[in-house]
C-alpha cells in the first residue's frame, strides 16, 4: 500500500507541491518518530546510560593521562623520521580529501563521516604545525597556513558533513 492510497495520508501530489524545506522538516519529524516509537528496544535507555558512563570514564582517564604526560614529558625531544611522519600525515589528509570528493560525487552514505574525519585531520594538522613551529618564521608560516587554509577547509568539511547528514547523502542533488 502506498502513502497516496492510505486514508488520511498525504498524497504524492501534495508532497510534490511542498517546498524542499517543508519536505525536509517532515523527514526530520518522521526520523524522530522512528527513534522514539513503541517498537524501539526496551534496552535503548540503558544502552545510553552505559555509553555515557563509558565515555565519561574514558574522558576522565584521558585527562589523568594528559596530566601525567604534562608533568613527565620533556619540552624538547629529538626523533628520527620526522619527515616521514609529516609527509605521511599530509598524504593521509590528501587521501581524505580525495575520498570525500569521491564519496560526495557517488552519493555515498559514508560521505558525511569521511568529510568529518578529514576535517578532524585538518584541525590536528593545524594544531601540530603551530605547536611544533621552530622559530618566528616557522610560527608565522604555520599560523598563516592554519588560519587561511587548514581551519577554513576543516570548517567547510564540517559544514559539508552536516549538510549531507541533514539533506541525505546526495546533498539534495537530483540526478
Amino acid at each position: 500500500m502506498t502513502v497516496a492510497t492510505m486514508t488520511g495520508a498525504i498524497s504524492d501530489a501534495e508532497l510534490r507541491s511542498w517546498t524542499p524545506e517543508q519536505r525536509a522538516a517532515l523527514a526530520r519529524r518522521l526520523a524522530r518518530l522512528g527513534t522514539t516509537s513503541a517498537a524501539s528496544p526496551a534496552g535503548r535507555p540503558r544502552r545510553r546510560v552505559v555509553l555515557f558512563a563509558t565515555t565519561a570514564a574514558l574522558c576522565l582517564g584521558l585527562l589523568v593521562w594528559a596530566s601525567r604526560l604534562a608533568a613527565n614529558l620533556p619540552s624538547r625531544y629529538v626523533t628520527g623520521h620526522w619527515d616521514v611522519a609529516w609527509v605521511g600525515f599530509d598524504l593521509m589528509i590528501a587521501a581524505g580529501l580525495a575520498a570525500t570528493g569521491l564519496a560526495v560525487w557517488r552519493g555515498s552514505l559514508a560521505a558525511p563521516g569521511i568529510a568529518l574525519a578529514t576535517s578532524v585531520m585538518l584541525v590536528c594538522d593545524a594544531w601540530f604545525d603551530v605547536s611544533t613551529a621552530n622559530g618566528t618564521a616557522d610560527l608565522v608560516t604555520s599560523l598563516l597556513s592554519a588560519a587561511l587554509v587548514e581551519l577554513p577547509l576543516a570548517a567547510c568539511g564540517i559544514a559539508l558533513a552536516y549538510r549531507l547528514k541533514v539533506a541525505g547523502a546526495d546533498g539534495g542533488v537530483r540526478r
